[in-house]
């Protein structure tokens, strides 16, 4: 955190994935079981143009409700 490499972030209310990264070409997603145990499955996904919009949008949704963690 004290390299400004990265940014984490902490979203307070309920998801039902634990949490998910994506590049310009993938998706990596964890989710999570009906009764919010965590799936020990990633979701691996190759994402065209189409795709990536939505992702970044969700993204932008879940940033945009979520406070930076700054010290833990």
């Amino acid at each position: 955190m004290k390299t400004g490499l990265m940014n984490i972030y902490a979203y307070n209310k309920k998801m039902d994935f634990l949490f998910f990264t994506f590049t310009e070409d993938n998706l990596l997603i964890r989710l999570l079981k009906s009764n919010g145990d965590v799936d020990g499955k990633l979701l691996f996904l190759n994402i065209n143009a189409e795709m990536l919009e939505w992702v970044e949008e969700l993204f932008n949704h879940y940033l945009k409700h979520s406070t930076l963690v700054i010290d833990i």
